[in-house]
Parts: structure tokens; sequence; C-alpha cells
């Protein structure tokens, strides 16, 4: 994995969505639409305003961030680049299981593997 998240070329196998527990991704969702959509859009899935949209859309996440990586991202983005404008959301580890396990379900979903 790279410093910054990006998914490394070969990539590591994408985590098994289908393993994902529906009431955990159900919650995941909720954390979503609270923490996170102040500023991200989930492409058309959950959208945020223009006017208050910060970080990028996160349609994609599943393509271009390892799924390990996101989570020490989303508990302390600060610590990972001092420099970034994005902040703590104010979630247990636990919680930041189920945003990924959403987000990475609805990304997954919106943009398949391509065919090998």
């Amino acid at each position: 994995m790279t410093t910054d998240g990006r998914r490394p070329d070969p990539s590591p196998a994408l985590p098994d969505t289908a393993s994902f527990p529906a009431d955990k991704v159900d919650e995941g969702k909720s954390l979503y639409v609270l923490r996170c959509a102040e500023c991200h859009d989930l492409g058309k899935v959950i959208e945020t305003p223009a006017v208050k949209q910060q970080g990028p859309d996160l349609i994609n996440v599943a393509r271009r961030i390892d799924y390990a990586w996101a989570k020490d991202w989303i508990l302390d983005p600060k610590k990972l680049d001092p420099k970034t404008k994005m902040v703590m959301p104010g979630l247990t580890p636990d919680d930041v299981e189920k945003v990924r396990m959403f987000m990475w379900k609805v990304s997954m979903e919106a943009s398949p593997a391509p065919p090998r």
C-alpha cells in the first residue's frame, strides 16, 4: 500500500462485501449520513449539496483506497497527514468498521470489477 492509501499494483484482494452483516452495513449507512455526508458525496446514493462538499466523492473508494488503510485514515486523518483538511469524524473503531463496510459495499456495487 502507498503512504496515501492508494491501492498499489498489484492490489490486495478487495473485501468480500457479501460477507458483511446487513445490520452493520445499515448502521454504517446511518453513521455515514451523520458524520461523513457533511463533506463527502457517495455518488448518487448519498448526495451532499455542492456548497458543503469539502472532500472527494467516495463512490469509487473501493477501487482507489486500500480497505485496511482507510480504517486508520478515518479514525485519525491528521496522524497520517498533518496537513489534511479532513477533521476527525468522532467515530469509534467499531463505528469505523461499519462505515467502511457500507462505503465499500456501495462503492463495489457502483463500480464492479472489470472482467479478467
